[in-house]
């Protein structure tokens, strides 16, 4: 490539990306549903797995786990897909996550039958609820867990979606708890009105777009679901 190329090639580097056409057509054929992938919104906690994930990111920031970047706003629409499952993140899992709590014995899943066998400590394997959602000036969907201390805030919001039928904004908000074992956040979840009528369009024509789809399929775990059995975590 010559200077005067390369100089014609700089000259049109990201701050020229609003200003030009979007490309048509697909950019890659025979696409199946095990190629598409939706990112998870993650909450940093500042657990030693954070910090080797997303090293030097400030406790409390939602990071988006495919791009590594900060997503700024936390006011989402949920858009339908969302399920429950359970999840193992010890490392010699055979199964990592399933939609039926069978797949595992009672005294790996339920905090009674641990007590009967003698374990004090918290059952490796435990459900989340995943909702995926489009958060305020963000383009794509991002799938948000609610697991072990924040699924009782999974909870409160799949009973709001119940009441406002998908057509309410909400925030995404988190509060620090200490429980003896060291501070660390939970997920809190609060109405923001009627979501704004452009997001709104958006979230349905995702919504149109993945009909069909298994999310379970398409939202890659990441390292953050096995660092909530690991020592690190203050509970």
């Amino acid at each position: 490539m010559t200077k005067k190329e390369e100089t014609a090639l700089a000259a049109q580097g990201p701050n020229t990306l609003a200003t030009q056409e979007p490309m048509t057509g697909e950019f890659m054929e025979g696409i199946e549903q095990s190629d598409f992938q939706v990112p998870t919104a993650y909450t940093i906690q500042g657990t030693g797995s954070d910090q080797r994930a997303f090293p030097g990111v400030a406790i409390g920031t939602l990071v988006n786990t495919i791009t590594k970047e900060a997503v700024a706003s936390r006011e989402f629409v949920v858009i339908p897909g969302g399920y429950k499952d359970w999840f193992d993140g010890r490392e010699d899992a055979t199964v990592m996550s399933s939609r039926s709590q069978a797949d595992w014995p009672d005294v790996d899943t339920d905090w009674d039958a641990r007590r009967k066998a003698g374990m004090d400590d918290p059952p490796p394997v435990y459900p989340r609820l995943n909702f995926l959602v489009l958060f305020k000036d963000e383009p794509f969907p991002i799938v948000v867990r609610f697991k072990r201390t924040s699924y009782g805030t999974g909870r409160t919001l799949n009973y709001l979606l119940g009441m406002h039928k998908g057509r309410m904004l909400y925030t995404l908000g988190s509060r620090e708890e200490n429980k003896g074992k060291g501070a660390y956040l939970v997920l809190t979840i609060s109405p923001a009105g009627l979501a704004p009528a452009d997001l709104y369009a958006a979230a349905c024509s995702w919504a149109t777009q993945l009909a069909g789809k298994d999310l379970a399929e398409i939202a890659p775990e990441t390292h953050e679901e096995a660092a909530e059995t690991t020592a690190d975590m203050p509970f």
